[in-house]
């Protein structure tokens, strides 16, 4: 063991006395950190990226062609307090329109929920369905729906 303390303290002394391996070992990192900061898009605020450095007021089109409760639940979480300061909202009729706006780069996505998406979460079997049913089964097939997130691959990524 106390050879091995021995090599291992010449070797850091070593390390330490020559100017250039001193250099290495602590402009490496700084380097490193500087090129990833640039190429991911700044640092907090500042630098290479341009951004504000924060995810916030994110432009999203929403489509809302559900006539259900849970399309209404989706679009009100959608403009809740709690994504006010991350996502920015705006409610759209047409699918195509909401499409354009994401591919002119004026929204960064583009929620499009189905018409029998409140369906597909609770059939209407099951909505109306009394208490003694429910000890009896339900036989019915469920719908499946999918919302859609329609992105511009072309957005860039960074803040």
């Amino acid at each position: 063991m106390k050879k091995l303390l021995t090599i291992s303290w010449k070797d850091l002394l070593l390390t330490f006395r020559d100017p250039a391996a001193l250099l290495l070992m602590l402009a490496t990192p700084f380097a490193l950190t500087l090129v990833i900061g640039l190429a991911f898009g700044g640092f907090g605020g500042v630098g290479g990226g341009g951004g504000s450095g924060t995810l916030e007021d994110i432009p999203v089109v929403i489509v809302n062609y559900d006539t259900g409760q849970f399309g209404e639940q989706l679009v009100e979480m959608f403009q809740s307090q709690d994504l006010e300061t991350l996502v920015d909202p705006t409610l759209e009729e047409d699918e195509q329109a909401a499409r354009r706006l994401v591919d002119d780069d004026k929204a960064a996505a583009a929620v499009i929920i189905p018409a029998n998406f409140s369906e597909s979460i609770m059939p209407s079997e099951f909505a109306n369905a009394s208490p003694d049913s429910f000890s009896q089964g339900f036989d019915f097939e469920r719908e499946k729906s999918t919302v859609e997130i329609y992105t511009n691959p072309t957005r860039p990524v960074s803040v």
